[in-house]
């Protein structure tokens, strides 16, 4: 049921305007994703998990002390952006995942701030699921 409910955000994301997105593990094990034929999520998710281990690696050999927030890589035909979703479960312990979407280009800064709120809204309403998947 919890999958289904993550598919759900995410079908809510390419409904509105992305190609596709995905949730995955931070070591790039897809747990639900919905893509065109055109692209893969099962594809999408271990590409974003490299990236997030390029950062986690810059991190630290910047000296950074926080967490990545937001991979954002341009190209003329799309964007694909990462975000870093931090679930804490009840014994106050920190587990990562990552949402990663293949967007249209950002034309101007309302399609920006629009698929910035469309991000936030996935996050929100995956938290409680994530959350519940780390009991199992």
């Amino acid at each position: 049921m919890s999958i289904h409910i993550l598919k759900e955000i995410l079908k809510g994301l390419t409904e509105n305007g992305f190609k596709a997105a995905v949730f995955a593990k931070s070591d790039g094990l897809p747990l639900a994703g919905v893509s065109t034929p055109a692209i893969n999520e099962k594809t999408l998710a271990p590409i974003v998990a490299l990236f997030s281990e390029t950062c986690s690696e810059a991190k630290v050999q910047l000296s950074l002390t926080s967490e990545m927030r937001e991979i954002k890589i341009k190209y003329a035909d799309a964007t694909i952006i990462c975000r870093n979703v931090v679930v804490i479960n009840s014994k106050l312990e920190s587990t990562s995942f990552l949402i990663a979407t293949v967007a249209p280009p950002e034309e101007d800064i309302e399609t920006l701030q629009y698929q910035a709120k469309l991000l936030d809204w996935a996050i929100e309403n995956a938290q409680p699921v994530l959350k519940d998947l780390l009991t199992l």
